[in-house]
């Protein structure tokens, strides 16, 4: 869980700060708002807190940006001041603080937010299309069902695009792996449109830390398409430069984008990553292939 301080007494900053550290949250530092507005979208903070008179303007930035990066913004107030509340802004222990209330109140908020988050994310993939009609193949392959395949490099979700294609589905595939796209499936299909990936920054590419860069053009794919089906071949890449809740939201929006029509998405990664509670979520309600009489590629 992150933390940016925002406090314009060094004093004061340096306290709070080492007394988060001290419980084991990843903290940074700002003096004042203009200074911190930067690194929010930088450091993505789950928790603001703010220690240092405002005035509405302030406030109204501060919001406005909080909401881009997800951010709770937790304000310490005087005893005699008002605090301006919304749905970023939320309770505000008082000043002069006691480092206890503070570690308190911050834990009670950061439990708040995962299980916010967790809420969010069990509901990932329990949209279902209410069209009728699941073909594809490729032993048990369905159209308009989601599917994780969890192996070591890519390997299985390639079959399923040769699945999707050979059946005259449209197919999206999100990928670095550009020039074996092109070989294997024949550069020029019509059928398949590829969005280079790049981890760095390159010509004709995104990078993968773009998530909202992919989402808008995957939305506009399926908008475009009858029978869409959206394929990362390799989701770790984006994982590890976005994070698993950031990840797991864009593929919560890309399900979403297909709320008029039925789609199917599917993607492989490496999930050594990937705690206990990390798996369910992504299997909730969501098909793990390659287990229970699927193709094994083993």
């Amino acid at each position: 869980m992150k933390i940016l301080v925002i406090d314009d007494n060094v004093v004061t900053r340096e306290v709070i700060a080492e007394t988060l550290i001290a419980a084991k949250y990843e903290v940074e530092k700002s003096s004042d708002i203009i200074d911190a507005i930067p690194r929010l979208g930088v450091f993505k903070p789950d928790i603001i807190i703010l220690n240092t008179k405002t005035g509405k303007n302030d406030v109204d930035t501060l919001t406005a940006v909080s909401k881009l990066t997800g951010s709770h913004v937790l304000p310490l107030t005087d005893a005699d001041e008002q605090t301006i509340k919304n749905d970023v802004i939320v309770g505000s222990p008082e000043n002069p603080f006691k480092d206890i209330d503070i570690v308190s109140r911050v834990n009670d908020l950061a439990n708040e937010i995962r299980k916010k988050d967790k809420g969010l994310l069990l509901r990932l993939f329990t949209k279902e299309s209410k069209n009728e009609g699941t073909e594809c193949n490729f032993p048990n392959f369905e159209f308009g069902k989601s599917y994780v395949i969890f192996e070591k490099e890519p390997n299985i979700i390639y079959k399923a695009i040769e699945c999707f294609t050979g059946k005259d589905y449209d197919v999206f595939v999100a990928t670095e792996k550009t020039k074996f796209i092109a070989e294997k499936f024949k550069d020029g299909n019509d059928k398949i449109k590829v969005l280079k990936l790049s981890v760095k920054p390159r010509e004709d590419c995104t990078e993968v830390s773009k998530l909202g860069t992919i989402t808008d053009q995957i939305k506009k794919f399926i908008s475009e398409k009858e029978r869409p089906a959206i394929v990362f071949d390799d989701l770790l890449t984006i994982t590890e430069a976005n994070g698993l809740n950031s990840t797991m939201t864009m593929l919560y929006q890309v399900l979403n984008s297909g709320i008029k029509k039925r789609i199917s998405l599917i993607f492989s990664m490496d999930d050594d990553i990937l705690t206990g509670s990390d798996r369910e979520l992504f299997l909730h309600n969501m098909k793990q292939y390659g287990i229970r009489g699927d193709f094994d590629e083993n």
